[in-house]
């Protein structure tokens, strides 16, 4: 992309996407096997970061650790397709922040141990919900923190290695399905 550029519906990627910081992604952003951006894109407040990769796939400029706004800051994130979304990939100091809902379907993972077990936070603002694998770092500090509700499915994995989980939200927050933490 070599001007600015706002995008509705999905956006699907195979290959890489040069000049992702001249995006705004307002629908989706949806990662397949082979893509991946080069720098950061924005996105909207009714957005959603897809990773659906059939494989393992390491994090990068689509999702910026220690930003609370702006570009490289997502707002909802869903791992489904058989993914496992290695979240640190190398950045495991910081912390990783997102404005919406995580969901983890039930062919799916999440993880924040991995080859550099994360140090630091998920900020998740809204709710959590698991029907896949949610696996916390092995390392202090790598918790989860969710401003939302927690739901796990009757078949999800929930993997806290010792972390915390904290629910922080400014309003009641619901708890449903076997949650050991």
């Amino acid at each position: 992309l070599n001007v600015p550029r706002t995008l509705a519906g999905t956006v699907t990627l195979f290959s890489g996407l040069n000049n992702a910081g001249n995006l705004t992604v307002n629908g989706i952003l949806d990662f397949w096997t082979g893509g991946f951006v080069a720098g950061s894109p924005t996105y909207g407040p009714a957005s959603t970061l897809r990773y659906q990769t059939g494989g393992t796939y390491g994090r990068a400029g689509e999702w910026l650790p220690n930003i609370t706004s702006g570009a490289g800051y997502p707002n909802n994130v869903t791992i489904q397709g058989n993914t496992t979304l290695d979240l640190p990939n190398s950045l495991s100091t910081q912390p990783f922040n997102m404005a919406g809902d995580l969901l983890i379907e039930s062919d799916s993972k999440l993880q924040m141990a991995g080859a550099t077990p994360m140090t630091a936070p998920l900020h998740v603002l809204g709710s959590a919900t698991m029907l896949g694998t949610l696996e916390l770092s092995t390392q202090p500090n790598g918790d989860i923190v969710v401003g939302g509700g927690w739901n796990m499915g009757a078949s999800a994995i929930f993997t806290p290695n010792n972390r915390k989980v904290t629910l922080n939200g400014s309003g009641a927050q619901t708890v449903v399905g076997n949650s050991n933490f």
